[in-house]
Order: structure tokens, then sequence, then C-alpha cells
């Protein structure tokens, strides 16, 4: 497939580099393509825009292994200082205080919002009117903008740029941004706000009510594009071959200038999953010494380990395996597509890649990156914490996004307890002094909150596996910067903290950054090697460990109480306590499995199940025998691919001393399956 390829800037600005003018406008218009343009990340930045962003992280925090480098009183309340610029107001009587969050001098744009929760009100004004532009709740602000904006109670434009707990709504200013927060701080209050800083000189037109009307078009254009994400195109798989055990093969030879704008490839092992993990997928632009492109195969579309479908704007990832990639990949004369086979079996793939005119211009154009490393057998700790160097890159271009793949063996059930990411990312760009990302918590900087377990796929955004209970197991989380490119001069450095909530042995972390750079830079990764390909192991889970969350917790397994108990109905796998869980075949609607739970005193008890959610599974609903009507939850079980284990609580329920039925009835008109690990009550 052959396009016209034209500068993606070309739309935003022209810039004369000896007297900083600009011929062109940045406007609501122009910032809403940018959320599905993927093209523009190719062009190197003119000094045009630098990225920062403002949050409610711990201010002890101040600079590299400070005293305060790991501190964690980010927004819940009593924190040592206000997680603010300035305190504008005290606190009255009833707690309540005003605070500054930002105040931009010239030209910029809000591009990424996010809470957990904010109580209290932001103040937002504009190109210095005293006069504020929009004043009203906090999350209404940070979680839907647009519709707070323009007054809309539909939730139709939450629905477009609100990606879990974040939001992409872009808002320009020509002259200046302020927003203040009157709040307690006693209260929650966890606020990111990443702001565009545009050069003096940019003509940058202010948002207006009358933009949801002027670019509606566009608008409609997004929400098409953004549900859309799950289909790859699988005409696209036009070649098929085999790489031998050992051995490696060029998938593609291009002559350029050229640039690749689809990448396809499924691999059709039986065992994929691991052939994801041993083959390494390298990609030498122009000739380079060094692939620019290094990773295993899996663990570059996201899927790692194994497969794990998710549908973003860039990656997609199918359940029978088909991967497609849609990062633009420029290059001047060459581009070299080479598989490694590293396992001891031959791989059998299709793949397909989709190439497009493209100009080159030196100087301009810059070499898609991605690079992949771990570090296995971690202790992840809540005291001896660690920061996770995710890229130190030197030169010019692009930040555009990472994925995260961890093995947490913790042997604790629930988030609290078991929670791998309290940790802050700290991204320096061109060596300045302090960080210009800090931030609240490894899950907010992934746009989801309270170390929450659910699984979730958005365009820039996801956890398309969270093996559980809780956050245990294999974690994979996704974060893809696009509208909010970070764009550096000379160097970027991104670190991630490691602290956990308990002292885990055996933590694997690896990750994968994907940047634009000139040809010319540099990073600090290095070669893969074979024993980071090795399989990672999950230690069996010998017992439950009562810890935070699940403390004073007795759990007792699902096997020892089940009333109907064939042998046939035990599984095996690392997912399940001891190594195993019982599973139970529904075949009509109204069927129903008991637990004989034996308690040693009468009395009120948080009662909580762990489940298996997977293929095949549905409602069903939980209840005592003797208290059906107080106690019945209904749980919706159905997993889309994976198998993964989850807890459901039945809440405060009174048990009687000695034996209490549990009663688990299938909801769904048709066969399904339950699998249960083991209860725990406290």
């Amino acid at each position: 497939m052959k396009n016209i390829f034209i500068p993606a800037f070309s739309f935003l600005l022209v810039v004369s580099c000896t007297n900083v003018e600009y011929t062109a406008e940045v406007n609501t218009g122009t910032l809403l393509q940018e959320l599905t343009d993927l093209s523009r990340l190719t062009l190197a930045p003119s000094e045009e825009y630098s990225l920062h962003q403002f949050s409610s992280y711990d201010r002890r925090s101040s600079h590299p292994y400070s005293p305060g480098w790991f501190q964690n009183s980010d927004g819940f309340g009593g924190e040592p200082r206000p997680g603010f610029q300035e305190i504008l107001s005290e606190p009255d009587s009833t707690g309540t205080g005003e605070y500054l969050i930002c105040d931009i001098k010239g030209p910029g744009a809000i591009v990424r919002t996010w809470t957990a929760r904010m109580n209290g009100v932001i103040k937002l004004r504009l190109d210095g009117e005293k006069t504020a532009f929009w004043e009203g709740p906090a999350e209404d602000f940070l979680w839907k903008m647009a519709g707070a904006l323009n007054g809309d109670t539909t939730g139709y434009y939450e629905g477009i740029f609100r990606q879990n707990d974040a939001s992409y709504f872009p808002l320009a200013f020509s002259e200046g941004c302020r927003i203040e927060w009157k709040g307690e701080l006693e209260n929650l209050h966890f606020y990111h706000i990443e702001i565009r800083r545009y050069k003096p000189g940019m003509k940058v037109r202010s948002f207006s009510i009358d933009d949801f009307t002027t670019y509606s078009s566009i608008i409609e254009e997004i929400e098409s594009r953004f549900s859309g994400l799950e289909t790859i195109k699988q005409s696209g798989l036009d070649k098929s071959l085999t790489v031998a055990a050992g051995g490696s093969d060029t998938l593609y030879l291009l002559n350029g200038p050229g640039v690749i704008t689809d990448f396809i490839v499924r691999v059709n092992n039986n065992h994929a999953g691991n052939v994801l993990r041993e083959s390494v997928l390298k990609i030498f632009f122009d000739g380079a010494s060094v692939p620019q492109l290094m990773s295993p195969l899996g663990d570059f579309f996201g899927a790692a380990p194994g497969i794990n479908p998710y549908g973003s704007l860039p990656f997609t990832v199918s359940d029978d395996g088909t991967m497609e990639c849609r990062f633009h990949m420029p290059f001047k004369s060459s581009a070299v597509v080479i598989l490694e086979n590293r396992g001891k079996s031959d791989i059998n793939l299709d793949a397909g890649l989709e190439v497009s005119d493209y100009k080159w211009v030196d100087g301009s154009s810059m070499h898609f990156r991605a690079k992949w490393r771990i570090n296995r057998g971690l202790t992840a700790s809540n005291r001896d914490i660690i920061d996770i160097p995710y890229l130190l890159a030197m030169g010019k271009g692009r930040f555009v996004g990472t994925s995260a793949f961890l093995k947490n063996p913790s042997q604790v059930p629930t988030s609290w307890g078991n929670w791998w990411g309290e940790g802050d990312e700290k991204i320096f760009v061109d060596n300045p002094a302090e960080p210009v990302f800090i931030g609240t918590g490894s899950e907010d900087y992934f746009n989801y909150s309270w170390s929450s377990a659910s699984l979730f796929d958005y365009a820039y955004c996801g956890q398309p596996r969270n093996d559980g209970p809780a956050n245990r197991g294999f974690v994979t989380n996704y974060r893809f910067h696009i509208s909010d490119d970070i764009p550096f001069e000379q160097s970027f450095t991104f670190y991630m903290e490691l602290l956990h909530h308990g002292v885990v042995q055996n933590f694997d972390y690896a990750r994968i950054v994907y940047y634009y750079s000139l040809p010319s830079a540099i990073d600090d990764c290095t070669f893969i090697s074979e024993s980071d390909l090795e399989k990672q192991e999950m230690p069996v889970w010998e017992h439950p460990q009562a810890y935070l969350g699940s403390a004073n917790a007795v759990f007792v397994e699902a096997e020892d109480i089940i009333s109907v108990y064939p042998l046939d109905r035990l599984r095996y796998n690392y997912l399940w306590s001891g190594g195993r869980a019982v599973f139970y075949d529904f075949s009509r609607q109204g069927d129903k499995v008991y637990f004989n739970l034996r308690v040693p005193e009468e009395g009120e008890y948080t009662l909580t199940m762990v489940i298996a959610h997977m293929p095949g599974s549905g409602l069903v609903k939980v209840y005592l025998e003797d208290d059906p009507g107080s106690t019945a939850s209904e749980f919706n079980l159905a997993g889309k691919y994976n198998t993964y284990s989850r807890n459901h609580s039945l809440g405060r329920v009174l048990l009687s001393k000695g034996r209490n039925r549990i009663v688990v009835e299938n909801l769904e008109r048709e066969a399904s399956t339950l699998g249960v690990d083991f209860l725990w009550y406290k």
C-alpha cells in the first residue's frame, strides 16, 4: 500500500529557527486531531512545547536521594507539606483552605487530567482574567472536563475523552492558565494535571465553548476511532514462514525512504505464550549497527507474559494471538526486520507489513525505538525502596509510551497487602535539577487507582492481565503518550519506584519503552541475554498470608468444605492456594453447589470467597442457606480469555457456631463452570 506522506506538523506550525516566528495556530481543532495522529510523532520537536505534570506528590521528594526521596504522602490527608504550589489561604474553622495547583504564564494547553478521588472545588482562570472561566467540583474537572465545561450531563463527552480515571480533553490557552483548589486537606485530594507550555511567540487560540460545535466532526471521528481499536487487519497477514530453533530469519528487507505504518504478526505454535518470550524481534533502520527496536516478540506488542488480548491506539492483540503495531516507523534508506528464535522448537508464524511513502528530512525525521529489559529475582519491599530504570536516553526525541510486565509472588490475597506499585514515576527532561513528572503511585501513572485488579483497555492505557486475587501473580500495564508525548532536546530519564506493601522475594520487573529520536541518540538499554528469556515460573502458593487487608483472617480451602468432591474436579495451577482449586460444572439454571463452613464462635464476620473468572463461567448467586434474603450477592464470573482469580465478598454476615452452609447458585440459562479456591473470614 502506497500513500502520499504529508509532514504531520504542516497543519500545526511553521517555525523559523532564526527569529522564532510561528505562522500557524494551535487551537482546539489541532489539539483534537493529535489525539489520534500517530504520524506527527515521527518528527523531532522544534522546541515548540515542553510537557509538565502538576500533581499532589509528596513535597518532601525534592531531588534524587534526598532524605524525602521515597516519601509517599500524596493526597490521603495529613501530609507534612500540602501537595500544592502554594497556600493561598490557610484552612478555616471547617478545615477548608485555598491552594494553588499551577499558575502558567504564556501559551499552553491542558492535555491530561487524573484523579483517584478529590474533594472540594477547582477554579480555572484563563489568560489572566480575574473572573473564573470555570468553577465547580474538582472531580468533574479532572474526570469529565469536556462535559463539565459545556454542562453536558449525558456522558457523551466522558465516553470519548475519559480513559479509566484519566481525561484527555485538550484545553488551549493563549496567555496563561491558573488553577486553584478550595477544599479540605484532611479529605482525599489526589490530582494530576499535564500541561504543555509553548514557547513565547507561539500562536495559540484559547478554548471557547463554541469549539464543541466548531469541531464536532473531529470529535465524532475520535469517537469512531476509539471505538474500533480491537479490530485487526487480518487481510494484512500475507507472509508465512518458519524460524528454526536456535536460528533467525529476515522477515522483511525494505528500501527507503519509507515508513512502516502497520506491522502484524501471528504465532501459530500450540504453546504460543512461551514462543512469544523466547523469540526476539529486532529492527535495524538505515544500516544501524545496533537495532533501534529490540524486544521479545510478545513483549513488544504488550502481550506478555503469554497472550492477553487488548485494543489500544498503537497496538492491538486479539484472542487468536494476532498482534498489530500501528506506531509509524520511518527510515531513510533501509529497514531490516529480523526474528531470532532462541527457543528449542521451530516457530511457525504469519506476518504482514504496510509501507507508505515518506519524505525523510535530515534533522527532523526520527527513528522509532523500542527497548526491553527485565530485572529478575528482586526483593520488592516497603523498606528498601529502589528506583527501577525505564529509560536513560541522550539526544533529541519524544517519549511515547511504556508497558510493564510484573511477576508478583506475594502470599497475601488482598490489594491492601499484595500491591506492588505504591511507588511513583519520576521523569527528568534535559537534565533539570528536579523531575518534571513526580507521580502519586504506579497505578496512577497507568491511569487507574486504588491498586485496582480490574482488567481494562483504552486507547492510551490498560491492564490486560492481572492474575489475582487482587494484584498477585502476573500483571501487565500499559500507557501510551500520544497527545501528551514528552519532547526532549538533550536527554530523557524515566524511573519508577518499586515500593511494595510487604516484602516479596523473587519479584520480576520487565518493561519496554517506546520513543522516537534522531539517529544520533543513544540509550542505556543492553542486549537481551539468554537468562532474560528464561521462562518465568510463579512459585507454588503454599498458603495465603494474613496481612494488612487480610489481617486476622482465617483461611479455609474450598476442597476441604465442598459437599461434592470427586477428585476429577480439582485443577492444579500456580494461581491457586496450595496449587489447586475445586471446580464444579453446572448443567442448567438453578443448579447449586454447597460449601460447609465451620466457625468456632457465633458472631458477625466479613466473609469472602476467592473464585475463578474464566471463559465458560457466568453469573452466580452466593448466599447463606439459612439466611438467603439478607446475605445473597450476585457475581459475574465470566472471563474473556485467560483464567484469573478474584475476591468476592458477602460483606458482614452472621455466622452460627459450627456449620454454616454456603450456597452458590447458577443464574445462567445454560451450563457454566464454577471454580473456587478458598474462603476466608475475619
